[in-house]
């Protein structure tokens, strides 16, 4: 009996370390996973029945049209992700926690604001490179599929690496994902 009590208080104790020990809580996870596949809804959703001339359209000289901002968004997927894996190459540094002044919630309002600018690095910027607004659709749903596969299975250490932002300033490698997110959100 006492050898069965041990086991017992033994394996919950394994069980509530293990836990503990997730380096991303089931909380954030799932709010990525949700605001990942909210930004990917609205494309389909607001691409979906398109004319190669609605795609192409542009509303004036110099404004990209909606094939344009697929292509950039396809084009920067793999980019930001990649930008945020870059942050985990580095030991997790708890520390740096007290330079973090964005919270989630205001990263996550702010980022599809377009009353500020900015300038797109010049490689993620639209050259026709997929051929058709549907061509840039389709590489984008390819590519936050795999991100979305990415974080409902990541065991990686999202809120203790960190990033820094041109105008949000230090950012958690989680809220790097958020911004992921949010930039797609901001071009649809």
């Amino acid at each position: 009996m006492k050898k069965l009590l041990l086991l017992l208080v033994f394996a919950g104790a394994m069980s509530f370390r293990a836990t503990n020990l997730d380096p991303i809580s089931q909380a954030d996870r799932d709010k990525l996973v949700a605001e990942l596949s909210e930004s990917l809804d609205m494309l389909k959703q607001t691409t979906e029945g398109l004319s190669a001339e609605q795609y192409n359209f542009r509303a004036s000289e110099g404004r990209w049209s909606i094939a344009d901002c697929a292509e950039h968004i396809a084009l920067a997927e793999p980019a930001l992700f990649q930008w945020v894996q870059s942050t985990l190459q580095e030991p997790a540094d708890p520390a740096k926690r007290a330079e973090v002044k964005v919270t989630d919630e205001a990263l996550i309002k702010s980022l599809p604001d377009r009353s500020q600018k900015f300038q797109a690095p010049e490689e993620l910027k639209p050259t026709g490179k997929f051929g058709s607004g549907e061509a840039g659709v389709q590489a984008f749903k390819e590519a936050r599929m795999k991100t979305i596969e990415y974080v409902k299975t990541t065991q990686d250490d999202l809120r203790n690496h960190f990033m820094q932002h041109p105008a949000a300033g230090t950012m958690d490698s989680y809220q790097g994902m958020l911004l992921l997110a949010g930039h797609s959100k901001r071009h649809i």
